[in-house]
């Protein structure tokens, strides 16, 4: 163990003092200041992402602006970098931004299919397949999109029901299914109907 030691001078003598009691005693007060900074740094990122999260429908451009200037170092827990990657992936979506990448979704994905709330459950799984649906990849976009349906059924949110239905009716018109194209269209027309669309 280290400890940091003190000269004394007196007279002839020099007497070196130990300050290792005083460091074992100050370490748990340095614990504690440091656990507490994070946390509160933690409920300020987390006040500015429900904050972002209130207007980012209306305002996605102005959300988007604000997102891009949140460090990653403040994303102190799973659940701050889950909220953050949503919102992110929203925010690029609502500004016509096709990203490819899968990363700005996955954590947002992972997380919320075991702790979140239908909604965002709902939400993560819609615009992962959104993503899957960029890169071109249609079966695994399908996937997500009727995880995302299933969830949706414990939703009152009838815009994102729209989005979802309307998504998965895009990609049977893709492959001329149809009937499925027809089914999911007028859901979404239902849907969007009810949310004022």
């Amino acid at each position: 163990k280290s400890a940091i030691f003190t000269l004394r001078v007196q007279g002839n003598k020099v007497f070196l003092r130990s300050h290792y009691y005083i460091m074992k005693k100050s370490f748990p007060l340095c614990t504690l200041l440091i656990v507490l900074t994070s946390c509160i740094a933690n409920h300020q990122t987390g006040e500015l992402l429900n904050d972002v999260e209130s207007y980012i429908q209306e305002r996605p451009d102005s959300a988007l602006n604000v997102l891009r200037t949140v460090s990653q170092k403040s994303l102190g827990t799973k659940a701050l970098k889950a909220q953050y990657s949503l919102l992110y992936t929203t925010a690029l979506e609502k500004n016509y931004i096709d990203t490819t990448d899968l990363s700005v979704i996955i954590p947002a994905a992972e997380y919320y299919a075991k702790h979140g709330t239908p909604t965002q459950k709902m939400k993560a799984f819609f615009y992962q397949g959104c993503i899957y649906h960029n890169r071109g990849e249609d079966e695994r976009a399908m996937q997500n999109y009727l995880r995302a349906l299933e969830d949706s059924a414990k939703v009152a949110d009838n815009h994102y029901k729209e989005l979802v239905n309307s998504a998965i009716s895009d990609l049977y018109s893709k492959n001329y299914h149809d009937e499925q194209e027809l089914q999911y269209t007028l859901d979404a027309l239902r849907y969007g109907k009810m949310a004022g669309d």
